[in-house]
Parts: C-alpha cells; sequence; structure tokens
C-alpha cells in the first residue's frame, strides 16, 4: 500500500481488532501529513522541540509494530521464511 493508507490499512486490521491503541494510527498520520508537507514546501522550518517530539512518537510506534509482529510471529499468524541450506 501507498504510504496515505497505511493509516486506514492499521485501522481496519489492529485497532478494530484491538490489537494496536488509536493513538498509533494518529501518529502515523501525524508524522506523515508532516512529511507530505515538508516535502512539498508547505512547511520550510520546524523547531528542534517538535523535531524531537516527533522522534518520540515515531520511536514509540515503530516499538509497538515490533511488538505486534512478534505477537503474531509467535501466534503463527504470519508466515515464517526460512532460509535454504
Amino acid at each position: 500500500p501507498s504510504p496515505e493508507h497505511i493509516g486506514e490499512m492499521l485501522t481496519e486490521v489492529f485497532v478494530k481488532k484491538r490489537r494496536l491503541d488509536k493513538k498509533f494510527v494518529e501518529h502515523y498520520n501525524e508524522i506523515y501529513f508532516l512529511m507530505h508537507n515538508i516535502l512539498h514546501g508547505s512547511i520550510k522550518s520546524i523547531r528542534g522541540k517538535e523535531v524531537d517530539d516527533h522522534i518520540a512518537k515515531v520511536e514509540e510506534f515503530e516499538k509497538e509494530m515490533r511488538r505486534i509482529t512478534t505477537r503474531l510471529i509467535e501466534e503463527e499468524k504470519i508466515i515464517r521464511i526460512q532460509e535454504k541450506k
């Protein structure tokens, strides 16, 4: 999926099944739109404090997605790829 659809997909796949708090979807969307606006020139500067806040949200989001992925692997809901010897 393209980045603009990931927030919707996170909601459908994880939030509605109570595997992910909706705040993480909000974090994702906030960062996505920030990046989009920077790339398209709508935002020309950002304060250091804001950068720190965004970095903290990204790290929290990444940690939560790792937790979910680990749990899904343990429950064998996603396929494990094994290397051929």
